[in-house]
């Protein structure tokens, strides 16, 4: 069964490894050295306590047995992560991305990253990246009154703004200019 386009991606949290008294004893080490920043010497022992962390969790991974947890390494668990982040993160979206660089970005070939993608999103990959950046441009168009469409066309990925246009109006049913001087009474809402 397909998850809707529009529905947040879940996933349980697994613990790959346990921290140990040592692992969190360096923590509240470095806390500390945070914490007094501006005393003399504290870059020094800031750097120790880090060497520390390190060790104790090398220690810690080469006396535990890890068990490989497939969910963790699982194609759809990759690209599910690549999808949440061209959906977070503006700078990733608005990136040069063809369904090909965006399988290799996940070291899969473009027809299994194509059925994941489906699966996930119920849309390809290259119109999920389509809304992502629409979604961006949105955001954008009611936050940063400064910046031009154009502008924001150009910072959220399109390479033309008459294309950035075309696609925001068959995705919101208004222009830019419209969203942006809040008569978008009919205008479709992103989902954020």
């Amino acid at each position: 069964m397909s998850a809707p386009a529009t529905s947040p991606f879940t996933s349980p949290i697994l613990p790959v490894w346990s921290a140990t008294p040592a692992i969190i004893e360096s923590f509240r080490k470095i806390g500390r050295a945070v914490d007094s920043w501006n005393q003399p010497r504290v870059v020094s022992h800031l750097v120790t306590h880090l060497n520390g962390l390190f060790l104790n969790i090398f220690d810690a991974l080469s006396t535990q047995q890890i068990e490989e947890t497939p969910d963790l390494t699982s194609p759809r668990r990759t690209i599910e992560s690549f999808l949440n982040e061209l959906r977070d993160d503006p700078t990733v979206s608005s990136e040069q991305w063809s369904k090909s660089t965006m399988a290799e970005h996940c070291g899969l070939g473009t027809t299994t990253f194509s059925k994941y993608c489906r699966e996930l999103v119920n849309i390809g990959a290259v119109e999920y990246l389509n809304r992502c950046r629409l979604d961006s441009a949105a955001r954008m168009l009611k936050q940063k009154a400064s910046k031009s469409v154009t502008e924001i066309a150009f910072l959220c990925g399109f390479n033309t703004s008459q294309y950035f246009a075309t696609c925001f109006r068959k995705r919101f049913g208004c222009t830019p200019n419209d969203y942006r001087q809040r008569n978008f009474t009919h205008c479709k809402q992103p989902n954020f």
